[in-house]
């Protein structure tokens, strides 16, 4: 039997990716004005991100998205290229979480190092 949240994994990836898609976007290749409406939606799509992670149970990708979120609320916390690599990181875990292809770990999924 598949567990409950293996039928959610192709909307969450589905989700993730345009998230993270229009995150490149917003990012392009410099960084947006703080306050400005891209960087206000910069940190929705990470926040909204990190909460699907965290009730799908993927909880590094939910740390990450909590990092990346906290550099869009705390100035100085990450230099712009950080926080790009940051971004890409976190599309790296999601790209390799595949359904059934989750390990569990004291109850909670973590993405499999490939």
């Amino acid at each position: 039997m598949t567990q409950p949240a293996d039928d959610l994994i192709p909307l969450f990836l589905s989700e993730a990716l345009d998230r993270l898609d229009h995150l490149d976007e917003i990012l392009g290749k410099t960084a947006p004005a703080q306050d400005s409406e891209d960087w206000r939606s910069a940190r929705r799509e990470l926040h909204t991100l990190k909460g699907a992670s965290r009730m799908m149970g993927l909880i590094e990708i939910a740390q990450a998205c909590h990092q990346a979120e906290d550099a869009f609320e705390i100035p100085g916390e990450l230099d712009f290229e950080d926080l790009l690599k940051l971004v890409q990181r976190i599309r790296n875990m999601v790209g390799s979480v595949i359904p059934g292809e989750l390990a569990e770990s004291d109850g909670e999924q973590s993405v499999r190092s490939p």
